[in-house]
């Protein structure tokens, strides 16, 4: 097959993540064109250079807006190609929707990175929506059981959906990152680590609360956060607590190079769909800490694979982080084994064969 992956960018994100590690596991057996809308320059690069070489590459330079030139050239891509698939991404529905009656044997999936009633966008980008959907011109996909509901509230019970775990690849290190230590350690202190944009989303104020709170009572953690720093106010925000526990580490490449000396996952997010950070971070088994949202709470079993706060306040939130602070040392490593077991099932082999599947299904 011929499968074109449309994503708006390749910023550092959870679905540029995602189609980045798809696009190269599908490419073990399929032709793959990854069309990025933006232009490959700066921050909207940042996963450019972990495209597999089998992935062909096409840049769009989308410009902000409506940008009618956009659109031609996506069209005139698409006609090259002449893919069996076109898979969108994020806000890219649009763009491959209002050229679809050129193309009406191609197969038309778009996956739903978080829950649909963030992501329907409104106006035109919602009308499109509910009639591709509710028609079957374009096959959806929702990445939790949260989502799916989500979707369905959305756009209807009878539309047809098909739900796929997000799948991560295994991480390829240098054989000198063996010899280095990424994340130093202070005697007698927990390494908590958080990684995510600094965005009111990722609602990391709650957490630097909560670690605040307990690092104020003398409890010995150390909280590395690592992410684009996306919203300045946010930054400035968490610098005022002036907690010298807290630290803001930016962007960096391979977040997994600096698990191997931490002890657990700290997400504090007010809305999530999949995390990739999440599946990341079980993988190398971090225990993780979450508040209790979208397909967080499919991900993690409370006391046995993780802690979840009962809610989004700080109060709950402390309470979780005591829980995961109350397990002995053997506890600590049934629940480490138990996190990486349980993350087998987001492999990104299991997550491209399953969308193959639905590339062939019915194809037109």
């Amino acid at each position: 097959m011929k499968i074109v992956q449309l994503i708006p960018q390749l910023a550092s994100g959870g679905a540029e993540r995602f189609v980045v590690d798809l696009s190269n596991e599908l490419s073990k057996s399929h032709d793959v064109v990854l069309i990025v809308s933006s232009s490959l320059i700066d921050e909207k690069s940042f996963y450019l250079q972990e495209v597999s070489r089998g992935v062909k590459v096409c840049s769009l330079d989308k410009k902000i807006g409506l940008d009618i030139a956009y659109l031609y050239r996506l069209y005139k891509v698409i006609k090259m190609e002449k893919p069996d698939v076109v898979h969108t991404h994020l806000g890219t529905f649009l763009h491959f929707a209002l050229m679809k009656l050129f193309f009406p044997k191609i197969k038309f999936v778009h996956t739903v990175h978080c829950l649909a009633q963030f992501e329907s966008g409104g106006g035109l980008h919602k009308i499109l929506k509910k009639m591709f959907f509710r028609t079957n011109w374009c096959q959806a996909v929702n990445i939790s059981y949260a989502s799916d509901l989500s979707f369905k509230k959305c756009y209807g019970e009878k539309v047809s959906t098909k739900i796929i775990y997000n799948g991560r690849a295994d991480e390829i290190f240098r054989d000198d990152d063996n010899d280095k230590v990424f994340l130093p350690r202070v005697p007698g202190r927990y390494n908590l680590i958080s990684v995510g944009h600094i965005s009111n989303v990722k609602n990391h104020v709650l957490l630097c609360a909560a670690i605040t709170q307990l690092t104020d009572k003398g409890t010995p953690l150390e909280l590395h956060m690592f992410g684009r720093f996306a919203d300045k106010g946010l930054v400035e925000k968490i610098k005022s607590l002036k907690n010298p526990h807290i630290h803001m580490l930016g962007e960096v490449e391979n977040p997994r190079r600096y698990f191997a000396n931490a002890d657990a996952f700290c997400m504090s997010s007010i809305r999530e769909g999949m995390p990739i950070s999440l599946i990341e971070a079980m993988s190398c088994g971090l225990i993780p800490i979450c508040t209790p949202v979208g397909g967080v709470v499919e991900m993690i079993d409370d006391g046995k694979t993780g802690f979840l706060s009962h809610d989004l306040s700080v109060e709950s939130y402390v309470e979780a982080i005591e829980r995961f602070l109350l397990l002995t040392k053997e506890e600590m490593t049934v629940m480490k084994q138990s996190c990486k077991e349980s993350s087998q099932q987001y492999s990104i082999e299991l997550c491209a064969h399953k969308y193959e599947q639905i590339y062939l299904s019915n194809k037109k």
